[in-house]
């Protein structure tokens, strides 16, 4: 396990203006090989013990990390499905997840890999493969874009303006009608046609 894997993407996710850091994440940054590298934003004991900076109690935030981290293609990576907890040494709760019935109840299981984004970013990656990263772009500090070599595309945008600052993202896929699979909750949202 690559722990120091989520303390260097956090504190650049955390902190504004910073996601253009972001363009040679991983090895270049002293992580351990790619092959041999699992990554993870936070475990049970990271998230107990403080060491995780960013856990499902921070919303929104943790979700784009989890995109990030998903987009990326470093490491085997592993998202995260933890239950709510007051206590540190809290066990799990007594009942399972019963399909989605126990989760996001605010007191049994948090569930972060049935949230639709996380899910639909899976297969997101799935479809990336393992292309590398091409067509880097910046719009401000808080807004990068990239393909994954003409098989995939993802823009993030942390800029409270909510406005992209570069212009025409060059996405190197094909020709085609493409959707937001980010937003998709549906069969009807699939990849380009």
């Amino acid at each position: 396990s690559e722990f120091y894997y989520a303390d260097d993407l956090d504190a650049n996710i955390i902190s504004e203006n910073k996601m253009t850091y972001l363009q040679n994440f991983g090895e270049a940054w002293g992580l351990m090989p790619d092959q041999y590298a699992v990554a993870f934003l936070d475990n049970h004991d990271t998230q107990r013990n403080g060491r995780a900076q960013l856990t499902y109690k921070n919303g929104t935030l943790y979700n784009f990390a989890n995109l990030f981290m998903l987009s990326w293609p470093y490491a085997n990576v592993r998202v995260m499905s933890s239950y709510y907890f007051t206590d540190t040494d809290a066990g799990p709760p007594s009942v399972g997840v019963q399909g989605g019935s126990n989760c996001a109840d605010g007191k049994n299981w948090v569930c972060e890999h049935r949230w639709s984004q996380i899910g639909n970013m899976v297969a997101w990656r799935n479809a990336a493969g393992t292309s590398d990263i091409a067509n880097w772009s910046t719009g401000s500090a808080n807004q990068i874009a990239f393909s994954r070599n003409g098989n995939a595309f993802i823009a993030f945008n942390r800029d409270s303006h909510n406005s992209w600052q570069a212009g025409t993202l060059y996405t190197g896929l094909p020709a085609g009608t493409y959707c937001n699979v980010l937003a998709g909750g549906d069969s009807a949202d699939q990849p380009a046609s």
